[in-house]
């Protein structure tokens, strides 16, 4: 009888350690598609820092020209 007790308590903490790791994998899954997004911010972030630069170069460059055909003059 102690015995059958036993297995029943195994077969529960058997269980209970299986749903444990499926718990974990659908964390990891989600960790994961966290990480996905974050990396797509960044990337966004970054081309926008690009286009930012660009205009700033364009706009700088704009006025450079400018001001030397001012001095010119």
């Amino acid at each position: 009888m102690s015995l059958m007790l036993l297995l029943v308590n195994l077969e529960r903490i058997l269980v209970s350690l299986m749903l444990l790791l499926v718990n974990l994998m659908f964390l990891l899954v989600s960790l994961e598609q966290i990480l996905v997004n974050l990396e797509r911010i960044l990337v966004s972030l970054m081309l926008l820092l690009v286009s930012l630069e660009r205009i700033l170069v364009k706009h700088r460059n704009e006025h450079a020209f400018f001001h030397c055909h001012y001095d010119a003059s």
